[in-house]
């Protein structure tokens, strides 16, 4: 399924935020995660909370 959170209700990447409530909201851990991105915003939200990270232009 899909979660989204906003900019106006959450703040954005690279801030961590939105990674650690859907820890939080959803009972994750750091191992459960991978953040798959296109961005150095999304690498630094993925290591700014520890969780393994994808880079969609490593396909390309």
């Amino acid at each position: 399924y899909l979660i989204c959170y906003f900019a106006d209700e959450i703040s954005a990447k690279p801030e961590p935020d939105a990674i650690t409530q859907l820890m939080k909201d959803h009972n994750l851990n750091r191992k459960d995660l991978v953040m798959v991105g296109n961005s150095n915003n999304d690498l630094l939200c993925a290591e700014a909370t520890g969780i393994d990270y994808f880079a969609l232009n490593d396909l390309l």
